[in-house]
């Protein structure tokens, strides 16, 4: 009897690691399969040079005009020190104010129309 519960054990064991094997390695391929897309992810931007350049300058932008919106309750006094056109104040200026309050402003100082 002894050696049926050691037999059981011994297969209860076995199966756990087994199991544990496949989830393992198939964890690893699914691993390897997302930093592979992320790696192809990131050389096509780094291919494209220049506009993924301008993009992350104007996200840093967004993110200084919040960060100024959330400290001085506005951010048109960081707006107004841009060296970038009109056209591009008005977009950091809806976008930030979107991002803070959750919907457009009801008056943007950097659109012609207004």
């Amino acid at each position: 009897m002894n050696y049926v519960n050691f037999g059981l054990w011994l297969l209860g064991v076995l199966l756990s690691w087994l199991f544990t094997h496949i989830y393992y390695k198939k964890s690893l391929k699914k691993q390897a399969e997302e930093a592979n897309k992320e790696n192809q992810q990131l050389l096509d931007a780094l291919k494209k040079g220049a506009d993924f350049d301008e993009k992350v300058f104007k996200q840093q932008l967004l993110e200084n005009a919040l960060e100024v919106f959330i400290h001085k309750g506005t951010p048109i006094g960081y707006i107004n020190t841009l060296d970038v056109s009109d056209e591009e104040k008005a977009d950091i200026y809806n976008k930030t104010y979107l991002r803070k309050k959750g919907r457009l402003p009801k008056n943007n100082p950097y659109n012609d129309s207004e």
